[in-house]
């Protein structure tokens, strides 16, 4: 006696499919949906194909094939719906940061300690912001700013950066006027400035950032500085 194979099966397996797929989807993780509903769907028609005439009836090998391409519609379907998420399994943005003394620049009368965002990727990383999430240092308690840092030109806004495309952005000032000028970070908050002093005299601090964008992963990343007494004698450890 030959074992008959339902197609109730296969629905109660697209089901399955269909509800992990989902709870990916609103997890923000289209492309694992991808993956899941097509290697699955997929692997159902393969199934459907070979099982039906080894070992179902021919009635449920009918009923098979029926299934199996309405599923094969299926896998057409999510080709396009998510096509830049399989596009994007092999092309991406990838963000390096970077915050070295060969960046710092003097202008308008100050040192202006800064740091650079570059796009090593093949596709654009898109609507990308720099955020300085903590500050620890000697003598410093701990603050939490959670504030965005401007791009070069005082500017305050989201930036798309293109494959090997980069911007410069100010993490503060030390003003060449002042004697022992502290570190002056003009960040903000929607339309609100968040400043911060950091004084100098020998005393070290971390500053502790975040690059985030609408298609990339945050990139966490730090910097050290031991800030001296003069404008131009700001150290990035």
């Amino acid at each position: 006696m030959t074992p008959s194979f339902c197609p109730g099966i296969v629905a109660i397996l697209v089901l399955a499919l269909l509800g992990a797929g989902a709870l990916l989807l609103f997890n923000g993780r289209a492309t694992k949906l991808v993956i899941l509903l097509a290697v699955g769907i997929l692997g159902i028609c393969v199934v459907s194909f070979v099982w039906g005439p080894l070992w179902g009836a021919p009635e449920n090998w009918d009923s098979l094939k029926s299934v199996a391409t309405l599923l094969a519609v299926g896998v057409a379907l999510l080709l396009a719906v998510f096509h830049d998420d399989i596009r994007n399994l092999r092309h991406y943005p990838n963000i390096a940061v970077r915050v070295e003394e060969n960046l710092t620049k003097e202008w308008d009368g100050k040192w202006w300690i800064r740091g650079e965002v570059k796009n090593d990727g093949d596709r654009p990383a898109k609507q990308c912001r720099v955020k300085l999430l903590r500050i620890e240092g000697e003598n410093y308690a701990t603050e939490r700013p959670n504030a965005y840092l401007r791009w070069e030109g005082g500017i305050g806004d989201f930036m798309t950066l293109y494959p090997d495309e980069h911007w410069i952005f100010d993490i503060g000032t030390r003003d060449q006027a002042v004697p022992n000028p502290p570190l002056h970070i003009d960040a903000y908050i929607a339309h609100n400035p968040v400043t911060r002093d950091l004084a100098p005299r020998q005393l070290t601090y971390t500053l502790f950032l975040a690059v985030y964008g609408d298609n990339i992963p945050s990139r966490p990343s730090t910097v050290t500085l031991r800030i001296r007494n003069a404008a131009n004698e700001t150290d990035i450890l």
